[in-house]
């Protein structure tokens, strides 16, 4: 018994492979850490080659040209070509490009007039307003098309990707001592927009726009248009 003693006092003062469990504790942090870190710089990547790609198609659908539907179609189908050579994963349903045009810089964004009898902030209970962009709903006055001659253009691209990393997969169920949960923010997919507003070059006349008709709100919530041509046939349709 006077020897029990001694062996713990050696067991205490004993280090061998200590290493080994300190490595196991810190390396799977370590590691999620590495692994992060190169999502972010690969979706930095992406959102550089996405704002050259958007920069690109707003000059290009500035220019007179660009009023035949082909000559956008081959626009939109280069900056496809371009997000596609940075991830070969990507399909055309991956990337949705959109278009809203307006008269100038000034109305972009801004709400058609309507009579707020209800103060509520928003045009319903059929409230009276100006569709000043004739398309039959409250909203911004902007139309959903390319735009005439000096025209301001919104453009909007929205990529969605895989991650290079299944963090979902590795997160999806975590436990602690009281019950289980999952850990939120992990998608094994990303979705990235970019937009930016251009104005059309003076080609020809500024199309007329009048000043609107007075409609109904029927509904209680606004309604985005956003102009997005599908091609097929040879054709566009919009």
């Amino acid at each position: 018994m006077a020897r029990f003693p001694k062996i713990l006092r050696r067991a205490r003062k004993d280090e061998k492979g200590a290493t080994i469990i300190e490595f196991a504790l810190i390396a799977p942090v370590f590691l999620f850490m590495l692994l992060g870190t190169f999502e972010i710089g690969y979706g930095i990547y992406m959102r550089s080659a996405l704002n050259g790609a958007i920069q690109f198609a707003a000059r290009s659908a500035t220019l007179q040209d660009a009023a035949d539907p082909d000559v956008r179609r081959e626009i939109d189908d280069k900056v496809r070509d371009i997000l596609k050579t940075v991830n070969g994963n990507l399909s055309d349903s991956d990337i949705l490009i959109t278009r809203k045009s307006y008269l100038n810089y000034s109305n972009v964004e801004r709400i058609e007039a309507f009579t707020d009898t209800n103060l509520n902030g928003r045009c319903d209970n059929n409230e009276v307003y100006v569709d000043e962009n004739g398309n039959g709903s409250w909203g911004a006055v902007g139309r959903a098309d390319n735009g005439s001659a000096r025209d301001a253009v919104l453009y909007n691209i929205s990529v969605t990707y895989g991650t290079m990393f299944p963090f979902d997969t590795f997160t999806q169920t975590a436990r602690n001592t009281a019950a289980s949960y999952k850990l939120e923010g992990f998608k094994n997919t990303r979705t990235i927009k970019s937009a930016t507003l251009l104005k059309n070059q003076p080609f020809g006349e500024q199309a007329s726009r009048g000043a609107g008709s007075n409609r109904n709100c029927n509904g209680t919530a606004e309604t985005e248009n956003y102009y997005q041509e599908v091609y097929s046939g040879g054709g566009v349709a919009g």
